[in-house]
């Protein structure tokens, strides 16, 4: 009975963060889903915050021409630019531009502070036991925002 208990409040809050992030536009107005994915697996993958357009192709199952087409529209609106390797200069990276670091820099910063409001009513204790259990859902499905953990 406890496992089913936590399967629905697990399926409802997520439902409600669908809806709410489908409702609440503010935060990223401007970009569509697929934007967002694509920024953040750009300035995730790697600590030095750049990924090769194979990469982008590969985690997006395109071809290297489609996930260029990506890279031209977000360098058009001042998202990414290139970056040639000075290794080998047939390596072009991408990383996403200081616009888009201050954008999302804002942004977090308004979730941080909601993310405060709603824990201020937990104990240092109770925050680290929902931590533990957030990791070990991420673990187990697998869809860790953070793409550098799950390397570890």
């Amino acid at each position: 009975m406890p496992r089913q208990k936590a399967r629905d409040a697990i399926n409802y809050f997520l439902d409600l963060q669908m809806d709410s992030f489908a409702t609440n536009s503010s935060w990223y107005e401007g970009f569509k889903m697929r934007d967002l994915h694509i920024l953040a697996f750009i300035d995730r993958t790697h600590e030095d915050h750049m990924v090769t357009v194979s990469e982008l192709a590969y985690h997006l199952n395109v071809t290297p021409a489609a996930a260029s087409q990506f890279v031209t529209a977000y360098e058009k609106k001042g998202w990414v630019e290139r970056i040639r390797s000075d290794k080998d200069r047939r390596t072009v990276h991408v990383k996403v531009t200081d616009k888009i670091n201050r954008i999302f820099d804002e942004r977090l910063q308004k979730i941080d502070e909601k993310a405060d409001e709603v824990l201020a009513d937990f104990s240092d204790e109770e925050i680290l036991a929902f931590s533990r259990i957030l990791k070990a859902i991420d673990g187990k499905l697998g869809i860790t925002l953070n793409p550098q953990d799950k390397k570890k």
